[in-house]
C-alpha cells in the first residue's frame, strides 16, 4: 500500500511505501527541530590560571615587539640570527617558577627556537649575554634569589591590561619609525 507524506512548509507530497516506518517529526529525511526557548548561559568565571596565562602571552608578546626594529625583525641574543617577532620566544633566565623574575625584563630577552628547544636553552651563551648586558653579581643574585611573591588575582588582570596597553603603543612606534 502507498501513502503520501505532504511536506507543509513547501505544499509538496512523497509517496512512501507502508512498510516504511514514518517518523512524525521527520519531513523529507530532515529533522524538524523543536522550538525550544532559548536559555542564555552565563559566561564562565575567568580562573586564575586562565588570567596567568593570559599575562604571560601579553607579556611575552611585548618583549619580542620590545626588541622589534622598522621591519618587525628581532634578533635572537644567542645565535644573533634575525627573525620575524612572531617566530622568536620569550626566553626566561631565571626559571618561570619564580615568579619575582617572570615578568621582569632584565630576566627576559627573545631567542630563536632552535637555541630556546633544540639545543636545550644554550644556557652557557646566555649567561654570557646577561653578564655583558648586565654585571655579574646582579647575574649571581638572581639565579640564587628564591624570594617567594605573592600576586593576587587582581593585580594580574591589572598587569595584562598594562601589557596590553604598551603593547599597542609599541606598535603604534614601530608603525610611526616606518614611514
Amino acid at each position: 500500500m502507498i501513502h503520501f507524506l505532504a511536506c507543509f512548509s513547501c505544499k509538496k507530497s512523497q509517496m512512501i511505501k507502508k512498510s516504511t516506518k514514518v517518523n512524525t517529526k521527520t519531513v523529507w529525511n530532515k529533522t524538524v527541530k523543536e522550538s525550544k526557548k532559548v536559555v542564555k548561559k552565563k559566561p564562565k568565571a575567568k580562573t586564575r590560571s586562565w588570567e596567568v596565562k593570559n599575562l604571560d602571552s601579553r607579556f611575552s608578546r611585548y618583549i619580542r615587539i620590545l626588541y622589534a626594529n622598522k621591519e618587525w625583525m628581532v634578533q635572537c641574543v644567542t645565535s644573533w640570527q634575525w627573525l620575524h617577532w612572531t617566530k622568536i620566544q620569550n626566553w626566561h633566565f631565571v626559571s618561570r617558577s619564580v615568579y619575582k623574575y617572570r615578568r621582569s625584563e632584565m630576566n627576559c630577552h627573545p631567542q630563536c627556537y632552535a637555541d630556546n628547544v633544540m639545543k636545550k636553552w644554550n644556557y652557557i651563551e646566555y649567561t654570557f649575554f646577561m653578564i655583558n648586558k648586565y654585571w655579574k653579581d646582579y647575574v649571581e643574585f638572581m639565579k640564587n634569589d628564591k624570594e617567594l611573591v605573592k600576586i593576587t588575582t587582581q593585580e594580574i588582570r591589572e598587569q595584562a591590561e598594562h601589557y596590553k596597553k604598551l603593547v599597542t603603543e609599541h606598535h603604534l612606534w614601530i608603525e610611526y619609525k616606518a614611514w
